[in-house]
């Protein structure tokens, strides 16, 4: 089984990471393959709303990391959201 986590956190070593790599840790100990993806460390943009995606086999024409990722949970089993509480809710 193939585990993406999707650590969303601007904190390198806060609490959410800890959470995130002993669940890995967890996975990898039960013979599964997993890997964590460091929101922080990616840049994307806002989706343009230009629908070019529609035309174009679904492919969106800005040059970022969401491709990359988008590949990643597509090959994944299993996705894990890892995101500190703020004001009551998760980060954006």
């Amino acid at each position: 089984m193939n585990v993406l986590v999707i650590h969303g956190s601007m904190r390198k070593n806060g609490n959410t990471k800890i959470l995130s790599k002993e669940f890995v840790r967890g996975a990898k100990e039960a013979g599964h393959k997993a890997e964590i993806v460091e929101l922080r460390d990616k840049k994307f943009g806002d989706c343009l709303g230009c629908r070019a995606c529609f035309n174009n086999g679904g492919k969106c024409v800005q040059k970022d990391d969401m491709a990359e990722i988008l590949d990643k949970l597509r090959g994944a089993d299993v996705i894990v959201l890892s995101s500190p509480m703020y004001y009551f809710t998760w980060t954006g």
